[in-house]
């Protein structure tokens, strides 16, 4: 109907650009993407032009704000930091818009053309300037509805917010050089993030944690920001970070390990195998902040941070090989046995009742989480353990698999097609303890 338009009227136009302001990034570009290849005229032509027009807006705003952008999540991030609310630089960007037309444009235009391998435009950090100062001073101007919102979400939060802004063009610089300190440590490297720590403070006294958490929000995992406050003090004591002014940061990660062990606690592997990995996840994380504790700050076993870390470490292991313990008794029950006819051997598959779907649901969450928790094993202490309920299980399923193959191929009764459906279910659990290969090959040796 739009395509046979001359083109939209008053009333047209404002409902095509409430929906297109309304919508999130991800459908701007897929939009933006789709219309942009096509030949269109008329009304479509004005909205292929009126999407193109947003996700330029939108992909400049995310450049100027960019060493923001990780701050004010539109999801809750996996990493632990300071937090703004998601529609802070949209609302910044429109008030820019308003007070400053020319400076936005040029940013537009700049954004068109760079590349990441160039210097960011200088425009780009003049305007996150006049965001700051427009927050600080923002009676009478556009900046007005963006400064009550900020103030409304924390008290203060309109100033605290221009006091990152002061931030970026240092950080815009830092952040690019994220990936090679946090690959290998130098000593070159760390008195470069040394000297950027010091440039910090010098925007500000209070300046240097708000740095490390606009760093923070880059990481891919919330561990990796004690590699770079590591580089700054010099691997410090436990005791001396916690009473620093970046002692928040390392409190903060010790509460992320206990919400990480709080999730693997609050596993139940009858919700099946999606929930195996999410606590073989939760493990992994736990691990991987104990370990990076360890590796970046001098812990004391009697100091604030050290026992603590060692009460957890302990725990973890214990509660882990607990729970593999009781891997091999799921996949008996989701894969029953009856007794051998001679002797006293291991036992052969049972086909006289329908599978236990709940059994069947509790074996595959095991197996997940058996198979998951391979990467964190060595550092979490349970490899060896692991390393033996692997073995069992892979005896188990091998001799299960054997059995009910030469049960069918025997064709000795009329279950056929239940020791199938048993047969199925121990290709699917062979999957979630190796890998989808091992399944089919399973499944194409009862095929044949």
């Amino acid at each position: 109907m739009l395509a046979a338009m001359s083109s939209l009227n008053s009333k047209q136009s404002m409902i095509i650009r409430t929906l297109i302001d309304s919508a999130p990034d991800g459908v701007i570009r897929n939009l933006d993407a789709a219309l942009g290849s096509e030949h269109l005229d008329g009304a479509m032509a004005e909205i292929r032009d009126m999407v193109g027009a947003e996700a330029a807006e939108r992909r400049t705003r995310g450049l100027v704000f960019h060493p923001l952008m990780g701050l004010c999540p539109k999801a809750p991030p996996r990493t632990p930091h300071k937090i703004f609310p998601a529609r802070t630089p949209a609302l910044l960007w429109t008030a820019l818009k308003a007070v400053d037309p020319d400076q936005t444009s040029l940013a537009c235009a700049a954004a068109m053309s760079w590349t990441d391998d160039s210097d960011p435009p200088e425009v780009f950090d003049r305007l996150c300037a006049s965001a700051a100062e427009g927050l600080r001073e923002p009676a009478g101007t556009p900046f007005a509805a963006a400064a009550v919102f900020l103030d409304e979400a924390e008290p203060n939060g309109a100033e605290l917010f221009a006091s990152y802004l002061d931030l970026v063009p240092l950080a815009r610089t830092t952040i690019g050089k994220l990936p090679e300190w946090l690959a290998r440590m130098t000593e070159e490297r760390a008195v470069t993030i040394r000297l950027a720590f010091k440039d910090a403070t010098a925007v500000a006294v209070d300046a240097g944690p708000k740095f490390f958490e606009i760093l923070c929000a880059q990481l891919a995992e919330p561990w990796q920001i004690l590699r770079i406050i590591s580089a700054v003090m010099d691997r410090p004591g436990d005791s001396y970070m916690a009473a620093s002014e970046l002692g928040h940061i390392g409190e903060r990660l010790l509460i992320d390990i206990e919400r990480r062990m709080e999730v693997f606690a609050a596993f139940d592997p009858h919700s099946g195998a999606k929930a195996g990995e999410q606590a073989a996840e939760a493990i992994a994380g736990a691990v991987g902040l104990i370990a990076e504790f360890e590796q970046s700050v001098d812990l004391a076993k009697d100091g604030p941070w050290g026992t603590t870390i060692l009460k957890h470490k302990r725990n973890l292991a214990q509660q882990v090989e607990r729970l593999l313990a009781k891997a091999d008794d799921a996949a008996a029950a989701a894969l029953p046995l009856r007794s051998a006819r001679f002797g006293k051997g291991r036992g052969l598959p049972r086909f006289d009742n329908p599978p236990d779907l709940r059994a069947v649901a509790c074996a595959e969450g095991m197996m997940a989480f058996v198979n998951h928790v391979r990467g964190s094993a060595p550092a979490g202490g349970y490899a060896s353990f692991r390393g033996k309920v692997i073995e069992r299980l892979d005896d188990r399923l091998d001799h299960y698999v054997e059995d009910v193959l030469d049960h069918l191929r025997g064709e000795e009764s009329g279950d056929l097609d239940r020791a199938a459906e048993f047969l199925e279910i121990a290709a699917g659990l062979v999957g979630l303890l190796r890998d989808e290969k091992a399944a089919q090959i399973v499944r194409r040796r009862a095929a044949a």
